[in-house]
């Protein structure tokens, strides 16, 4: 599927979904099957239109003015993951929640080399195949291809390839026995 095709498809699935979206979580964890005590998310993914409202604050002094000062504003979430998209009318930002055993760091650099791609291929070649984008940052996809696939070794040129692998398959029976006899 093309990215343009794909981000029409979930628009018109999000907008099918919009009629459900004041249904109690009770309901929808009793028509999922799910038993009492199992999590109906594990992940959100929370879009909102965070545009600057006709007559709302834009600066620190036109706050103050109003009588209403802004100290400090932090997010809780329970879940383990979670992304929200704000639509600031001429951007976006994102912003992802994580388990502290998550590394957040690295979930905003897929967040942003994903959405950077199809951003990108949206403006440029909206035909192209949504599951040819990449979603590893450089970093990690040059890690993935070519530190990871650095297999070059030396072996014995004169065996072939059975014959070395019947060696190596030797060679670990002979330590598997060793440490059988050794444990008992």
């Amino acid at each position: 599927m093309s990215v343009g095709e794909l981000v029409q498809q979930t628009q018109r699935e999000v907008v099918e979904l919009l009629r459900y979206e004041q249904t109690p979580l009770s309901l929808a964890q009793r028509w999922c099957g799910l038993s009492a005590g199992v999590p109906l998310f594990s992940a959100v993914l929370n879009y909102r239109h965070s545009a600057q409202h006709r007559g709302a604050p834009q600066s620190e002094a036109e706050s103050e003015a109003s009588g209403i000062r802004v100290l400090v504003a932090q997010e809780r979430t329970n879940y383990p993951l979670t992304v929200s998209v704000d639509d600031l009318g001429e951007g976006f930002t994102l912003t992802a929640q994580v388990d502290r055993r998550i590394d957040a760091q690295r979930v905003m650099q897929y967040l942003h080399t994903a959405v950077g791609s199809l951003v990108e291929a949206l403006e440029k070649e909206p035909q192209r195949l949504a599951l040819e984008l990449p979603i590893l940052p450089a970093r990690e996809l040059q890690q993935v291809v070519t530190e990871f696939n650095a297999t070059q070794r030396e072996y014995p040129q004169d065996q072939l390839i059975h014959e070395l692998f019947e060696a190596q398959y030797s060679a670990v029976r002979r330590r598997l026995r060793w440490c059988t006899r050794v444990s008992s």
